[in-house]
Protein backbone atom coordinates (compact mmCIF):
# COMPACT_ATOMS: atom_id res chain seq x y z
CA UNK A 1 0.00 0.00 0.00
CA UNK A 2 1.60 3.27 -1.14
CA UNK A 3 1.14 6.79 0.17
CA UNK A 4 -1.45 7.59 -2.47
CA UNK A 5 -3.52 4.67 -1.38
CA UNK A 6 -3.44 5.81 2.30
CA UNK A 7 -4.67 9.33 1.61
CA UNK A 8 -8.27 8.17 1.61
CA UNK A 9 -7.97 7.56 5.38
CA UNK A 10 -7.64 11.32 6.05
CA UNK A 11 -10.35 13.88 5.34
CA UNK A 12 -9.43 16.25 2.51
CA UNK A 13 -9.41 19.24 4.95
CA UNK A 14 -6.53 17.69 6.88
CA UNK A 15 -4.43 16.75 3.89
CA UNK A 16 -4.97 20.09 2.10
CA UNK A 17 -3.34 21.43 -0.97
CA UNK A 18 -0.01 23.15 -1.28
CA UNK A 19 -1.72 26.53 -1.66
CA UNK A 20 -3.77 26.12 1.51
CA UNK A 21 -0.70 24.98 3.48
CA UNK A 22 1.24 27.99 2.21
CA UNK A 23 -1.59 30.33 3.29
CA UNK A 24 -1.65 28.77 6.73
CA UNK A 25 2.13 29.16 7.12
CA UNK A 26 2.02 32.80 5.98
CA UNK A 27 -0.81 33.50 8.43
CA UNK A 28 1.12 31.87 11.26
CA UNK A 29 4.26 33.84 10.36
CA UNK A 30 2.31 37.13 10.36
CA UNK A 31 0.80 36.30 13.73
CA UNK A 32 4.26 35.63 15.20
CA UNK A 33 5.71 38.86 13.78
CA UNK A 34 2.75 40.80 15.14
CA UNK A 35 3.47 39.53 18.64
CA UNK A 36 7.18 40.35 18.68
CA UNK A 37 6.72 43.94 19.90
CA UNK A 38 4.32 43.03 22.68
CA UNK A 39 5.79 42.61 26.18
CA UNK A 40 5.01 39.43 28.05
CA UNK A 41 1.90 40.04 30.13
CA UNK A 42 2.15 39.47 33.88
CA UNK A 43 5.92 39.57 34.29
CA UNK A 44 8.05 42.21 35.96
CA UNK A 45 11.71 42.57 36.50
CA UNK A 46 12.95 43.13 40.01
CA UNK A 47 16.53 44.01 39.07
CA UNK A 48 17.60 47.64 39.30
CA UNK A 49 17.98 50.44 41.86
CA UNK A 50 15.14 51.35 44.23
CA UNK A 51 15.48 54.80 45.82
CA UNK A 52 13.94 55.59 49.22
CA UNK A 53 10.98 57.94 48.70
CA UNK A 54 9.26 57.93 52.08
CA UNK A 55 9.48 56.81 55.70
CA UNK A 56 6.06 56.53 57.36
CA UNK A 57 4.74 58.82 54.64
CA UNK A 58 7.38 61.55 55.04
CA UNK A 59 10.06 62.16 52.41
CA UNK A 60 13.68 61.79 53.51
CA UNK A 61 15.39 63.09 55.50
CA UNK A 62 12.93 61.74 58.05
CA UNK A 63 13.03 60.84 61.73
CA UNK A 64 12.66 57.10 62.34
CA UNK A 65 13.05 57.19 66.12
CA UNK A 66 13.27 59.73 68.95
CA UNK A 67 12.72 63.48 68.71
CA UNK A 68 14.28 66.82 69.54
CA UNK A 69 17.89 66.53 70.76
CA UNK A 70 17.83 62.70 70.70
CA UNK A 71 16.77 61.22 67.38
CA UNK A 72 17.77 59.07 64.41
CA UNK A 73 17.11 60.35 60.90
CA UNK A 74 17.46 58.57 57.58
CA UNK A 75 18.92 60.94 54.99
CA UNK A 76 18.82 58.63 51.95
CA UNK A 77 18.87 54.96 51.03
CA UNK A 78 19.08 52.87 47.85
CA UNK A 79 18.56 49.12 47.44
CA UNK A 80 19.90 47.61 44.21
CA UNK A 81 18.84 44.16 43.05
CA UNK A 82 21.22 42.38 40.67
CA UNK A 83 20.60 39.50 38.28
CA UNK A 84 21.52 36.23 39.90
CA UNK A 85 19.81 36.99 43.23
CA UNK A 86 22.15 39.38 45.08
CA UNK A 87 21.42 42.84 46.43
CA UNK A 88 23.26 45.80 47.95
CA UNK A 89 21.90 48.59 50.14
CA UNK A 90 23.63 51.95 50.66
CA UNK A 91 22.37 55.00 52.54
CA UNK A 92 23.09 57.66 55.13
CA UNK A 93 21.79 58.44 58.63
CA UNK A 94 22.15 61.27 61.11
CA UNK A 95 22.10 60.38 64.80
CA UNK A 96 21.59 63.18 67.33
CA UNK A 97 22.39 62.56 71.00
CA UNK A 98 21.98 65.49 73.43
CA UNK A 99 22.09 67.87 70.46
CA UNK A 100 25.36 66.48 69.03
CA UNK A 101 25.01 64.94 65.56
CA UNK A 102 26.97 62.10 64.03
CA UNK A 103 26.67 60.99 60.43
CA UNK A 104 26.33 57.28 59.79
CA UNK A 105 25.90 54.89 56.92
CA UNK A 106 23.44 52.19 55.98
CA UNK A 107 25.22 49.31 54.30
CA UNK A 108 24.02 45.79 53.63
CA UNK A 109 24.57 43.07 51.07
CA UNK A 110 22.96 39.69 50.65
CA UNK A 111 20.73 37.48 48.59
CA UNK A 112 17.10 38.01 47.69
CA UNK A 113 14.38 35.46 46.98
CA UNK A 114 11.20 36.62 45.26
CA UNK A 115 8.01 34.67 45.93
CA UNK A 116 4.96 36.17 44.26
CA UNK A 117 4.72 39.78 45.44
CA UNK A 118 6.92 39.14 48.49
CA UNK A 119 10.72 39.29 48.53
CA UNK A 120 12.94 37.85 51.26
CA UNK A 121 16.14 39.86 51.80
CA UNK A 122 18.71 37.56 53.42
CA UNK A 123 21.60 39.67 54.72
CA UNK A 124 25.14 38.31 54.62
CA UNK A 125 25.51 39.88 58.09
CA UNK A 126 22.60 37.78 59.36
CA UNK A 127 18.89 38.35 59.54
CA UNK A 128 16.09 38.40 57.03
CA UNK A 129 13.76 41.24 56.06
CA UNK A 130 10.56 40.94 54.04
CA UNK A 131 9.69 43.36 51.28
CA UNK A 132 6.60 43.71 49.12
CA UNK A 133 6.64 44.63 45.43
CA UNK A 134 3.39 44.37 43.53
CA UNK A 135 4.45 46.03 40.28
CA UNK A 136 8.24 45.73 39.99
CA UNK A 137 8.52 49.52 40.28
CA UNK A 138 8.03 50.02 44.01
CA UNK A 139 9.20 48.24 47.12
CA UNK A 140 7.78 48.47 50.65
CA UNK A 141 9.54 47.28 53.80
CA UNK A 142 7.97 47.51 57.25
CA UNK A 143 10.58 47.20 59.95
CA UNK A 144 10.34 48.10 63.66
CA UNK A 145 7.11 50.00 63.01
CA UNK A 146 8.63 52.11 60.21
CA UNK A 147 7.27 51.86 56.66
CA UNK A 148 10.02 52.35 54.06
CA UNK A 149 8.84 52.96 50.47
CA UNK A 150 11.30 52.76 47.59
CA UNK A 151 10.71 53.32 43.86
CA UNK A 152 12.71 52.64 40.69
Amino acid sequence: MGIREQSHYFPRALTGTRASKRKALVGLALLCVGCLDDPVVGTTTLTGAYVLRSLNGSPPPAIVSGSGDNKTEVIDDVITFFEGGSYAENGHTRITVNGQTTDGTIFDTGRYSPLGTSIALNSTGGGTRSALSTDGKSLTIVEAGVRWVFTK
